[in-house]
C-alpha cells in the first residue's frame, strides 16, 4: 500500500478546489486557499512527507493528508481519486529547496507570523 503521506499534499488540494495564495506562498511552504475561506500551509518534512496546517486554527487544525480528511470529515479515497498528475493545474506550485526537519513550536511561529498577512 502506498504512503499517502508522501503524496505531495498541496497538489492534492489543488486538483480538489483549492488555489495558490500566492502572496502567502514560499518556495518552501506554499499556502492554499478555497472558496470558503480555509487557508492551509504546506510542509515538506525531510522524510519525504508533506504537513498541513490550517492559518485560521492551528491549534486544531494541522498534521498529514489522514488529519486533513478527519478533520474535514472527507472521504480519503475522493480526494485521492480527484489526484490526477497528468492534469495541467492552473496555479501549480512546487515546492523547492532542501526540506528541513522543523518542531511543532518552529511551525507555529512560522504559522503566526503569516496569520496577520
Amino acid at each position: 500500500m502506498q504512503d499517502l503521506t508522501k503524496i505531495p499534499l498541496h497538489e492534492i488540494l489543488l486538483c480538489n478546489g483549492y488555489e495558490i495564495d500566492r502572496s502567502k506562498s514560499t518556495a518552501l511552504r506554499p499556502v492554499l486557499k478555497n472558496e470558503y475561506g480555509d487557508k492551509i500551509i504546506i510542509k515538506k518534512e525531510a522524510n519525504g512527507g508533506y504537513l498541513y496546517g490550517n492559518l485560521k486554527d492551528f491549534d486544531n487544525d494541522h498534521g498529514n493528508i489522514i488529519s486533513f480528511v478527519k478533520n474535514r470529515q472527507l472521504d480519503i479515497h475522493e480526494l485521492i481519486k480527484n489526484y490526477d498528475t497528468n492534469i495541467e493545474i492552473k496555479g501549480k506550485f512546487e515546492i523547492t529547496g532542501e526540506p528541513k526537519r522543523i518542531t511543532q513550536n518552529e511551525l507555529k511561529k512560522e504559522y503566526f507570523s503569516l496569520k496577520n498577512l
